[in-house]
């Protein structure tokens, strides 16, 4: 009975790992780097201090991001309509990771390398959350944020390969 439960077990864990291969082994995409896009709506009239707070604060802080290896890139996206519902958005801010762990990953040397990044731009944490408190948040409303994986479809094979 003993023999036929270890047997039964390791044909279970068989069937499980020969299908994680199948759909793991039969690739029809490869997956690529990852980006986080957070939406804002500009609140009416505020629009001098969004942009005052993106040219000035924010994209010295992406750029210095990116040459410390901290992102890859950053985008700024507009649309053109406006239907002002709940979750209307003005304007989008993509930043790419080159996978999730660096999306998510709150780890103490990434955490200290953001801050020297802060402090560089702001001078102080004081000043930090004085000039968003006015600038980003007096200026917008947080809409939401999208955490998206870029990936790319690998070519069909030909029947029988």
């Amino acid at each position: 009975m003993k023999r036929m439960f270890q047997v039964t077990l390791l044909l279970s864990f068989s069937l499980i790992a020969s299908q994680a291969m199948a759909q793991g082994g039969n690739q029809n995409t490869t997956a690529g780097p990852v980006w986080r896009i957070n939406y804002v709506k500009i609140k009416p009239a505020k629009g001098a201090d969004y942009a005052k707070w993106m040219r000035e604060y924010q994209t010295r802080i992406y750029a210095e991001q990116k040459s410390a290896g901290l992102i890859v890139d950053y985008k700024f996206f507009t649309k053109a309509t406006s239907d002002n519902t709940p979750g209307d958005w003005s304007q989008a801010v993509a930043v790419l990771y080159r996978n999730y762990a660096d999306a998510l990953d709150p780890n103490p040397e990434r955490g200290t390398k953001l801050a020297a990044i802060r402090m560089k731009v702001f001078g102080s944490a004081e000043n930090a959350t004085k000039v968003q408190t006015e600038l980003r948040d007096g200026s917008t409303d947080f809409v939401s944020s999208q955490l998206v994986r870029e990936f790319t479809y690998n070519p069909a094979r030909p029947a029988g390969q």
